[in-house]
């Protein structure tokens, strides 16, 4: 264990400052009093001398962090790079919450653990044990760290929590070197500012609206509730009263009589009195349900209810509980996928419904300000363009001729230029199927897909004939998926255009799991050239605005989609310079296809 330094004045902090400054490099940790900056207190700032062996522990209790901030400002924010933590974002966030420093550093062990291994598990004490066979004891992580004067056992915690990250840097920095992935590192190191700045910035919800909202999906819900109920008891209505019915257990069916009030959020009761009427339904789950739907209408009536039930539990109001102060805060993950796209949860804002009724409640109307908000146009089929050099599509884009429109002409064979005006239908068949082909659906799969998104005459026969044609009217595309397929055996991982290097881990005895990893070997190259742009994006525009915007910000990414709040007064500069950003980040990466990134002045997210 390394000597621990603890200061608790200001005396004691200019005396040490010139030795914390002498390290080459410094392991970083805070301990807080809450998770979250909003909701608590910075309780202490260790710094690991990994040259001098000295943890030094500064009380942010007992020193006033605006002194903490000047004499240690150059030190965390400096271009020398020598910081080292384990999930930097946390430090980051709290250290400019609490200090207004936006801190620059070298090393993140946590970032680097799920590049290394994403199915891993990642906390510290996992990573110590894991690399260095220690046991890190995590007792005092739920202590009470609201008090004037800590205990022993608390300090040395808080120490441990920096002992090993040098150690651990030196050893993730040699895998991420033999993988080729220090690169991508980079990259990911890079927008982990911009990340961390989103999840402080929040996003802007109208209260009022959303909690009439709220009201209204209820009603909707409940209506649809006792619509089901009364459908279910009285078995479609063939008896006159509610029925006793037979409920399924792990060994099959009761068969004794159980209740005449059948609980509908209940599979194990729901799925009973369905198949006592005929209607063969083996789960409650949307994509086994919408294929039945034209052979047992009354299916619907379960899947109205499911889908006012989920609107209702997941974006009723508990997510209205989670608003502070007019906006929304989520816990963003930059690598929350195996692509490296972002992830969002607590609330997960992703998930929030694409509709207009959901996505005009969040809005900066009340406040006169404004939301720019910018997605890229096909980018995944502009990716695969890019990656296969197809030259139908690349002339398709370059000459500004629709993708679907044209899939729609080489499929059915009809003109070009009647597409939009006579053969709509058609048109969406194609848009569906370009963009499942790209992801190695199935002729059965692609149509249950068309049947629930409203294809009326879906039938295998025609998704067949859609993949077939997607196939042979792009050949450069279908051969480059058919490569990728192929490579899963000499080559079981992808690497993406930034140089992450994705796992494809499957049994080659076992036809399920190779398929899988075949699809994957197709879609991870396009999903995370997606996140690779987008983060680039994140990390130019987030500066420029830093930089030359102060009152504007970015609030949230969806997938290809970024917004900014800001004044009215700078909507047209910051339209210009989103566009531009997104544009070419995602030119850096693919240079060999037009890409399109079209930006919008809203005041609600609906707009767009």
């Amino acid at each position: 264990m390394s000597n621990i330094i603890y200061i608790t004045s200001a005396n004691d902090l200019d005396r040490h400052v010139p030795n914390i400054y002498s390290n080459k490099f410094l392991g970083l940790d805070t301990e807080t009093t809450a998770l979250n900056p909003k909701d608590g207190k910075l309780r202490l700032i260790q710094l690991k001398g990994c040259q001098d062996g000295n943890v030094y522990v500064i009380d942010a209790y007992k020193i006033p962090t605006e002194y903490i901030a000047i004499k240690l400002g150059d030190l965390l924010s400096g271009s020398d790079h020598r910081l080292i933590a384990h999930n930097f974002k946390f430090e980051y966030m709290w250290i400019l919450s609490k200090l207004g420093i936006r801190t620059r550093y070298t090393f993140d062990t946590y970032i680097a653990s799920l590049m290394i291994d994403f199915y891993a598990k990642h906390s510290l004490a996992e990573l110590v044990n894991r690399y260095l066979g220690i046991q890190l004891d995590k007792t005092q992580q739920t202590g009470n760290w609201d008090v004037n004067d800590l205990s022993q056992e608390q300090l040395v915690y808080a120490a441990l929590d920096t002992e090993y990250l040098e150690t651990l840097r030196e050893k993730q920095l040699e895998k991420l070197a033999k993988t080729s992935q220090i690169n991508a590192y980079t990259l990911e190191l890079d927008a982990l500012p911009a990340i961390s700045e989103m999840q402080l910035n929040g996003i802007p919800i109208d209260v009022a609206k959303y909690s009439k909202l709220v009201e209204t999906i209820t009603k909707e819900r409940n209506a649809r509730a006792e619509k089901l109920t009364e459908f279910l008891e009285t078995r479609g209505g063939t008896v006159d009263r509610p029925v006793k019915y037979k409920q399924s257990s792990l060994f099959g069916l009761d068969d004794r009589l159980v209740s005449e009030e059948i609980n509908i959020n209940s599979w194990q009761q729901v799925l009973p009195v369905f198949n006592s009427m005929g209607i063969p339904i083996e789960s409650t789950d949307a994509n086994v349900l919408e294929p039945l739907l034209s052979e047992y209408p009354q299916i619907q009536l379960l899947l109205d209810y499911r889908e006012y039930e989920k609107l209702s539990t997941t974006y009723g109001q508990t997510l209205l509980e989670k608003v502070d102060n007019g906006r929304l805060y989520s816990d963003f993950n930059q690598i929350g996928t195996i692509t490296g796209r972002l992830s969002s949860k607590n609330p997960n804002l992703q998930n929030i419904p694409a509709t207009k009724m959901f996505r005009e409640c969040f809005s900066t109307e009340p406040t006169g300000r404004k939301l720019v908000i910018a997605d890229y146009s096909q980018f995944e089929l502009r990716i695969l363009a890019a990656y296969s050099n197809d030259t139908s599509m690349i002339n398709a884009y370059t000459n500004n001729i629709d993708l679907h429109t044209l899939t729609t002409h080489n499929v059915f064979n009809v003109p070009i230029e009647e597409v939009t005006s006579k053969y709509k239908h058609l048109r969406q068949a194609a848009k569906i199927t370009n963009f499942s082909t790209v992801y190695g659906i199935s002729p059965p799969a692609l149509a249950r897909r068309l049947k629930a998104q409203g294809v009326s005459d879906a039938s295998e026969e025609l998704a067949e004939k859609l993949i077939n044609g997607f196939l042979s009217g792009y050949p450069g595309a279908a051969k480059w998926l058919q490569n990728q397929e192929k490579s899963i055996h000499r080559t079981p991982y992808v690497t993406t255009v930034a140089g992450h290097r994705i796992p494809l881990k499957f049994d080659r005895n076992d036809k399920s799991s190779v398929r899988s990893a075949q699809r994957n070997a197709r879609n991870y190259p396009i999903q995370s050239g997606n996140a690779c742009a987008v983060k680039l994006a994140l990390i130019r525009l987030t500066d420029d605005l830093n930089k030359n915007y102060k009152d504007a910000k970015v609030v949230v990414s969806v997938h290809d989609e970024i917004a900014v709040e800001c004044s009215h007064n700078n909507a047209e500069d910051i339209k210009v310079l989103l566009e531009k950003h997104m544009l070419e980040s995602a030119n850096y990466y693919f240079n060999n296809v037009p890409i399109e990134a079209e930006a919008k002045i809203c005041t609600n997210w609906g707009e767009k």
